[in-house]
């Protein structure tokens, strides 16, 4: 690339490759932190840990608003 057409380009620019990076930072983040960790307490699959208190998952159905006796779930 010349140096003019490397004057061209914005040193911000949001390219895949940055996208990528800032994705990865991320990703490394969320594992650190266990923010997306979710046990499951009972069952085959139970790792033998309990629930944390300050996490929580729900499941609920909502009524399909279009039918009788259908529904998203």
């Amino acid at each position: 690339m010349s140096e003019s057409a490397a004057e061209a380009v914005p040193a911000h620019r949001y390219t895949a490759a940055l996208a990528g990076s800032i994705e990865k930072r991320w990703q490394e983040y969320w594992v650190e932190h266990g923010s997306y960790y979710a046990p499951n307490p009972v069952g085959r699959l139970s790792d033998g840990e309990p629930v944390p208190a300050d996490k929580m998952f729900v499941q609920d159905m909502f009524p399909y608003p279009s039918g009788a006796g259908l529904h998203v779930g």
